[in-house]
C-alpha cells in the first residue's frame, strides 16, 4: 500500500464489505465510510516524495455502485466525491481472462474509468489488456481526469 501511494496513486474509499452499500441503513453506511477512511489514511498521509501533494480529492465508490440521495448526502458530509466506472467487464462474475481483457481493450476510450476487481484471474486480465491500452492511452489519476474535465467546462 505504501508503494502504491508513493508511486502517486490515490486510494479510493470502497467501504469495508463486498456487498451492495444500498442494502445498509445510513448509520451502517456512514460507519463503513469512516472505517475504510481510517484504513486509507494510515497509508495516504504517508505519501512521500514527488507524489505526496497530489491527493486533491477524496473519492468514494459505493459498493456495487448503487446509492440513494440520502447516501449521497452522507458521502458529501465526509468530503468525498463519487467516482463510478465507465468500463466494467463484469470481471467479478466472469472468470475468463480472455473475455475480460477483450472487453477492456474494446470498450476503453479517452476519459474512461476502468473498473477491475481483485480476483485470482485479474493478473492475467491485466497482463493481456494493459500492453494494448498503455500503447493507446495515457493513464492518469481520477483527480487529473476531473481537472481536465473542469478546465474544458
Amino acid at each position: 500500500m505504501t508503494r502504491i501511494v508513493d508511486e502517486g496513486h490515490t486510494l479510493g474509499n470502497h467501504l469495508t464489505e463486498d456487498r451492495p452499500s444500498i442494502r445498509d441503513n445510513l448509520k451502517t453506511f456512514e460507519g463503513k465510510i469512516k472505517e475504510c477512511e481510517n484504513a486509507i489514511m494510515k497509508y495516504q498521509i504517508r505519501g512521500r516524495g514527488k507524489h505526496a501533494h497530489k491527493m486533491k480529492s477524496k473519492w468514494l465508490r459505493p459498493a456495487s455502485g448503487w446509492f440513494t440521495s440520502q447516501m449521497f448526502h452522507v458521502i458529501q458530509k465526509h468530503g468525498y466525491r463519487v467516482c463510478l466506472g465507465s468500463v466494467y467487464p463484469h470481471d467479478a462474475q466472469i472468470k475468463s481472462e480472455f473475455i475480460n481483457s477483450l472487453y477492456l481493450k474494446n470498450r476503453t476510450k479517452s476519459g474512461s474509468i476502468l473498473l477491475v476487481h481483485d480476483r485470482p484471474w485479474t493478473i492475467g486480465v491485466l497482463k493481456e489488456a494493459l500492453p494494448d491500452l498503455t500503447s493507446d492511452f495515457k493513464f492518469i489519476s481520477v483527480d487529473e481526469l476531473y481537472d481536465l474535465h473542469e478546465s474544458k467546462s
